[in-house]
């Protein structure tokens, strides 16, 4: 079993480390990224280190505890689109973050799928390698009583590996394991739409994030889905926008299964269901986009 162990810095040596720019395009409101050259012996690599704004200690207790019990379930997840910690790290003896390692030649997906300029072709098979991956998740767990869940799933969590053309999961330490506090979701947290399904999507009393579990996995890759298609942030859709959304779809003769699974997120059927198949029963050479917001 694998432990993590911890890179000591002082204030002084950090702020000398070159910090990453994200584009503006990618919401970052938990943490600054920086650039680590590692040596080991004669092995030279590049790792990012993630220090959070908030490093209070009952934060950085959960996340330590995430980090650790996702170490713990590596060497039977056996997935290498998850990019896991490489260590804790600390700053004048304090915890503040960890590191990971860093895909240089990548390209984050809201970049891709929130792009007028790429084709829907190309946009659908990036959705199924996402949707391919969530479903070998969790059948790697299908025997555990508590398997861990991707917390916070949106589009700019996912990069391209431009080498490998793979999908890769980053923000791992939002993940969900039964004991670690519910993580704030950007799809999930704060959504009204969710409050009358609560034993759909239930909540954690203790600080009041939907719980990850199955269902909110399915309704966070159709809402990755729907902005997609929409070029809009369908999470923030009232009823109303949404099933005028899903009446245009159908005008437009999008697959009457697809439409069905979609306008379950917002039903009392209580385990949903999404079969990315019928991603290939979408016209790719149709708009779908039916208004857009001021982004």
């Amino acid at each position: 079993m694998q432990t993590l162990n911890t890179y000591n810095f002082s204030e002084r040596t950090l702020k000398k480390l070159s910090q990453l720019q994200l584009s503006n395009r990618i919401l970052n409101t938990e943490a600054n990224l920086y650039i680590y050259k590692t040596k080991d012996k004669w092995i030279k690599g590049i790792e990012l280190i993630k220090i959070f704004y908030n490093n209070e200690p009952e934060f950085m207790k959960n996340k330590i505890f995430v980090l650790e019990q996702l170490m713990k379930k590596k060497e039977k997840l056996q997935m290498p689109e998850l990019i896991l910690p490489t260590a804790l790290v600390s700053v004048d003896n304090k915890m503040v973050g960890y590191s990971m390692p860093w895909i240089m030649e990548n390209v984050n997906l809201v970049l891709l799928l929130q792009n007028e300029n790429v084709n829907l072709t190309a946009k659908m098979q990036y959705l199924k390698q996402i949707h391919t991956l969530l479903h070998d998740l969790k059948q790697k767990q299908k025997n555990e009583e508590h398997p861990l869940y991707l917390g916070d799933i949106h589009e700019a969590n996912f990069l391209l590996n431009i080498l490998t053309q793979k999908i890769n999961v980053v923000d791992i330490d939002s993940v969900y394991l039964n004991g670690a506090l519910a993580p704030t979701s950007k799809y999930l947290s704060y959504n009204p739409n969710l409050e009358p399904y609560i034993t759909k999507y239930p909540i954690d009393a203790r600080n009041n994030n939907p719980i990850p579990n199955h269902n909110t996995t399915v309704l966070s890759f159709i809402y990755m889905f729907l902005n997609t298609l929409s070029l809009d942030k369908s999470y923030r859709w009232s009823y109303e926008e949404f099933y005028t959304y899903l009446d245009f779809l159908y005008q437009e003769k999008v697959d009457q299964e697809l439409l069905t699974m979609i306008s379950s997120i917002y039903s009392n059927q209580n385990k949903l269901h999404f079969d990315a198949e019928y991603l290939d029963s979408l016209d790719c050479e149709r708009n779908y986009v039916l208004n857009k917001r001021k982004k």
